[in-house]
């Protein structure tokens, strides 16, 4: 399945089952990332996910095809939900993930059974807005990676009109030199690769580590991993090697055509600096913790306003979080205990333009763009 080993088969002959290696309890093996996909591969049925309506019962489901949003990865999934009751998640087989999904792919979508917010009489909501933002001296906008292209564009133009910075929820404090990687050309991909997994990939985008793997095995690219030592690990990769910047010069040495992939979000200084050393000679691929960090990171690069100081007033567009003693505007799926609330389309968080990491954009079911519209000229 994933091809880490967790299952194989005990005994001999017409005794022969299918369990976990070495008869560890069942979800107990250290190996065991939690992804679901024996559920998927289960021929006879014996094994069932635990779906957000707590119970298994045979329902006709309406499907509708997207792209991942817990990752950059871009796997291919299908929302399935009975009525407009959400049920569950399935893997598409087609690339990146070619028929694979992690823990957070399969089972991270049961907010979407969450109860909506009430709507709000949109000329109130304007001039609560409008009523706020002039009393505010330090205004700060935080948009949520999560939500859809369409989205980021549409509130961060209306930010920018007003001259209101803008930074990315779970990004505030990213090294702004991350940016100077994002601007980088794209690298041709090599059909035979040494692919280097910086850091603990196999936790931050496990879907990622599992493809890699799955091409080592298949021969079209080598594994090496640096920075991260698991079990998992050592059954998937070639090499472990601790120094990262050592992996990066020996990877680099071994004549083979690079990609080095790694998560800004989860990567520490010497992550930073070793790739930063390496820019052109290697093809580097960004892993992000939601579908359109890197998007939205890259687009408030440049010559936008920044922030200066504690804001006074927080406009959070799908982000959550509040900050004791400041005053705060949210759009999104939950009051959360701001001061003003405007309710989002529940499709902004699912469908829409996706930028996965080194593939094409893509985009996937229909979103409320008149709602969305609304909802950003209340600014």
């Amino acid at each position: 399945m994933q091809g880490i080993g967790v299952f194989g088969y005990m005994y001999r002959g017409f005794s022969t089952v299918v369990a976990p290696s070495f008869g560890t309890p069942f979800g107990e093996d250290p190996t065991c990332i939690s992804c679901g996909q024996c559920v998927s591969a289960c021929p006879v049925g014996a094994l069932t996910e635990k779906t957000p309506s707590q119970k298994t019962v045979p329902l006709p489901e309406r499907v509708e095809q997207g792209t991942c949003t817990q990752c950059s990865f871009g796997c291919g999934i299908e929302y399935r939900w009975h009525g407009t009751h959400f049920t569950r998640v399935t893997e598409r087989y087609d690339a990146p993930n070619n028929g694979k999904l992690c823990k957070k792919g399969k089972f991270g979508f049961s907010f979407l059974n969450d109860p909506l917010p009430a709507p709000v009489d949109l000329a109130a909501a304007r001039l609560g807005v409008r009523k706020m933002l002039k009393a505010a001296k330090r205004p700060l906008m935080r948009i949520s990676p999560v939500l859809c292209a369409e989205a980021i564009d549409a509130f961060a133009d209306a930010a920018g009109r007003r001259g209101i910075p803008v930074v990315a929820e779970g990004m505030e404090k990213l090294d702004p030199r991350w940016a100077d990687l994002l601007s980088d050309p794209p690298a041709p991909a090599s059909a035979r690769p040494l692919i280097l997994l910086l850091g603990n990939i196999e936790s931050s985008s496990n879907v990622a580590f599992t493809e890699a793997y799955r091409r080592r095995r298949a021969g079209t690219a080598e594994l090496w991993i640096a920075g991260h030592d698991s079990e998992p690990a050592r059954r998937g990769a070639a090499r472990i090697i601790p120094s990262i910047p050592s992996a990066v010069k020996e990877a680099l040495a071994s004549g083979a055509d690079v990609e080095v992939w790694v998560n800004p979000q989860e990567a520490g200084a010497s992550e930073l600096e070793a790739l930063l050393a390496v820019r052109g000679k290697a093809r580097i691929l960004l892993l992000w913790n939601a579908r359109n960090a890197g998007y939205l990171y890259a687009r408030l690069d440049g010559d936008r306003p920044k922030a200066a100081g504690k804001p006074d007033l927080l406009l959070d567009v799908g982000a959550e979080g509040q900050v004791p003693g400041t005053k705060r505007i949210a759009w999104g799926l939950k009051a959360d205990g701001a001061d003003l609330a405007v309710p989002l389309p529940l499709n902004l968080w699912i469908h829409g333009r996706s930028h996965p990491t080194g593939i094409p954009g893509t985009t996937s079911g229909t979103i409320d763009g008149d709602a969305l519209k609304a909802a950003a000229a209340l600014i």
